[in-house]
């Protein structure tokens, strides 16, 4: 009995993340960004279905916070310089960002400029995926992780 309780107790504490890094750690690891220290996490929830999951990591800015987040992603080496990309709209497919990729630092993503901001979107290995959308105009971010 006490080791089906112990291995009920592991299972549980597994499957609510227990030990994972934090979502401000991964996202400014896998988007090669460093987050300013004053900003306010709005939601920071994974959803996990056995071994598929979700991370969805939701901050509000303030001017200051804003500023120092897109300078941050102006340095980033995913960040796409091309005045070419910069209009890409919310609806984009696939297959207008994969021609885009920048190889760097082990995975192939692109962090572009937007008519209200700034977009993240990595390349699909293996179902895992990382995307964020930086609304300048209305103060937030939106984080995302994925495996399917």
């Amino acid at each position: 009995m006490k080791s089906f309780v112990l291995l009920v107790l592991i299972v549980s504490l597994a499957g609510c993340g227990f030990g994972r890094n934090s979502s401000k750690v991964r996202f400014a690891k896998a988007c090669d960004i460093e987050f300013p220290s004053d900003i306010k996490m709005v939601q920071d929830d994974m959803q996990s279905n056995g071994p598929d999951f979700s991370l969805f990591y939701d901050l509000k800015l303030d001017e200051e916070s804003c500023a120092a987040l897109t300078r941050s992603i102006r340095s980033s080496a995913y960040y796409s310089r091309d005045t070419a990309m910069t209009l890409v709209n919310t609806t984009a497919t696939v297959q207008m960002w994969e021609p885009a990729y920048m190889d760097t630092l082990g995975m192939k993503a692109l962090w572009m400029k937007t008519l209200t901001g700034y977009r993240f979107k990595s390349q699909v290995k293996d179902g895992h995926e990382f995307t964020a959308e930086i609304d300048t105009l209305k103060m937030t971010a939106a984080f995302r992780e994925g495996l399917d």
